[in-house]
């Protein structure tokens, strides 16, 4: 699984950098016979901060850095970590120029990720969330991207899904998947794998004692 979340992660970084969606929409209706299309940016000297750097996280800044991309993270403490660490969610956006949330669902995670936190990484900005949609407070993330307080955010995860807020899908700076960090052949035949044994294997047991 971790494979599979951190590469699309990548994939995430370079589509909204790059802003290959807008790209592709430019072609498709014909607005290139008007002009050229407008300037990305490369990830070459960007800052990824990444909220909650568990082995999900180190597949992701172990992928990215060959790109020339610099690695800042934020956990409740410090870990034995190569990276920069910041000891609040503000500090590391403050310094990033995509703030990546991996964080896991539950009570003490609930909306950590609020209207300060967009705030600090300010209008050149970009969020992505591939942790749970209940740590990000959902009314801030529109205001700041209706507001352009950040660039773009693109989301895997929602506070209700699968049912996305109308205000997300009618953005143009948002880009909207539905939950498929993990949805790969490859990820879904390993599990399959290790859960099917395990599965005979308590039923098995449980016949034995029914008889």
């Amino acid at each position: 699984m971790n494979d599979a979340v951190a590469e699309l992660a990548i994939g995430l970084m370079v589509a909204s950098t790059r802003e290959i969606i807008a790209a592709d929409q430019f072609a498709r209706t014909n607005k290139w016979l008007e002009g050229s299309f407008r300037l990305g940016s490369s990830l070459k000297g960007k800052t990824l901060g990444i909220l909650g750097l568990g082995s999900i996280g180190q597949s992701v800044a172990k992928r990215i850095t060959p790109f020339g991309v610099s690695i800042a993270y934020h956990n409740r403490s410090q870990s034995n970590s190569q990276y920069q660490y910041c000891p609040t969610i503000i500090e590391l956006a403050e310094i990033s120029d995509v703030l990546l949330c991996l964080l896991p669902g539950g009570a003490n995670t609930n909306q950590l990720v609020n209207g300060a936190v967009f705030d600090a990484l300010g209008p050149n900005g970009i969020f992505i969330n591939l942790g749970r949609g209940n740590s990000v407070e959902e009314n801030d993330l529109i205001n700041a991207v209706t507001k352009k307080k950040i660039k773009l955010a693109c989301l895997d995860v929602y506070e209700n899904e699968p049912h996305i807020s109308g205000a997300l899908r009618s953005l143009e700076n948002v880009i909207l998947l539905p939950h498929i960090g993990s949805a790969t052949v490859e990820t879904r035949t390993k599990v399959r794998r290790i859960l099917l044994p395990e599965i005979c294997f308590s039923l098995l047991n449980w016949r034995c004692f029914s008889l």
